[in-house]
């Protein structure tokens, strides 16, 4: 009674089983998204979860899909969202409580700056590139150190390896940050900004 639930077949397997995918939300939550609409009389025809969007986004890109495993990395603000997606199909989704925010309140602890000026140091350095980098050094530890716990689960799990993965969200946009991934994971690495406007928009 507390939560809208749905649910959405997501390929059929051999002896008439199948993977769905399952999804709740608290109906006290998503009736607030839905109040903001109101007022201007819209009336939206999906509510998407962030990680479903996430791959609907991904599916709806005009290039054709790669075959292979791809992780879509979606670093927003508040945590991280991974989808892993094998031939166009999602394998696996993982949330992680670790953003752009707290790559922010990193250079904010030790560099001594407000969050609005550590937040602009972080996205545009300017000649401190190597003090904002040190700065963020303990929240990308954690960051990926998470990160790689998700990815071992899922090739542990699903007998794959990632083959690429795709960067969106803010912290996407961080000068150095597509480089660092990709040292770190040693896998090619690409942002990803479908309404070529800024990869924040992905969802």
């Amino acid at each position: 009674e507390e939560v809208f639930f749905d649910f959405s077949i997501l390929a059929e397997r051999p002896g008439g089983q199948m993977d769905v995918l399952l999804a709740a939300a608290r109906r006290e939550l998503v009736n607030d998204l839905l109040g903001l609409l109101s007022p201007c009389e819209v009336t939206p025809l999906v509510v998407d979860l962030e990680m479903v969007a996430l791959i609907g986004a991904w599916e709806g890109a005009s290039s054709p899909p790669e075959s292979g495993v791809t992780a879509l990395l979606h670093i927003g603000s508040r945590g991280t969202l991974l989808d892993f997606i094998r031939d166009s199909q999602l394998e696996f989704a993982r949330e992680i409580n670790v953003g752009g925010s707290a790559f922010t309140q990193a250079v904010s602890s030790v560099l001594h700056l407000g969050f609005p000026e550590a937040e602009r140091l972080k996205c545009r350095p300017e000649g401190r590139a190597a003090e904002a980098r040190a700065a963020m050094q303990p929240a990308w530890e954690e960051w990926l150190s998470q990160c790689r716990v998700s990815f071992d689960f899922y090739e542990h799990q699903f007998g794959q390896r990632v083959d690429r993965l795709v960067l969106s969200g803010g912290a996407a946009r961080m000068p150095g940050f597509q480089e660092w991934v990709q040292e770190a994971s040693g896998l090619p690495v690409k942002v990803w900004d479908p309404m070529s406007k800024d990869p924040s928009f992905t969802i």
